[in-house]
């Protein structure tokens, strides 16, 4: 039988693993805008250092100003 967490969501690793990819994906931003300025800096470029399909971005954030 398979335990609920507090949120209702069975096995309970979801919603960690997008916030640590969100924080991987915040980290890989700073580092993009360090190099490249923010307005030279693309989704694709943030997306690359992240180690993710630039599609895959838009699960985790809305918009380069996010």
């Amino acid at each position: 039988m398979r335990q609920t967490t507090s949120t209702g969501r069975r096995g309970g690793s979801r919603p960690r693993q997008v916030g640590a990819k969100k924080q991987q994906i915040l980290e890989a931003a700073a580092k993009v805008f360090r190099h490249k300025g923010y307005d030279r800096a693309t989704l694709r470029d943030i997306a690359q250092e992240a180690g993710l399909l630039p599609g895959s971005l838009y699960y985790y954030i809305r918009s380069k100003e996010d």
